[in-house]
């Protein structure tokens, strides 16, 4: 088991370039009919039916979605900010 866990590991190592995210010129925008919360304020969720809450966060005020009921209330306590 662990010669084969070696080989895979060796196998692994190279030069080239990895890629660790999606070129999203080739994959399609997720429409908002296959999305349970996201996009979704003040919508009822596709699970449970309860209004979808929307919040922004940070000094970038980043979107999140979520749905009370199915998720709880999950509103940031305080902003963090990274030094």
């Amino acid at each position: 088991m662990f010669r084969r866990a070696r080989i895979l590991l060796q196998a692994n190592l190279g030069g080239w370039w990895r890629t660790t995210t999606v070129d999203r010129r080739k994959v399609p925008a997720p429409r908002k009919g296959n999305l349970f919360v996201y996009g979704r304020a003040d919508e009822a969720c596709r699970r449970c039916g309860e209004t979808v809450a929307v919040d922004f966060q940070g000094l970038q005020n980043r979107v999140t979605y979520w749905c009370p009921a199915c998720q709880g209330d999950r509103r940031p306590q305080a902003v963090r900010v990274l030094h």
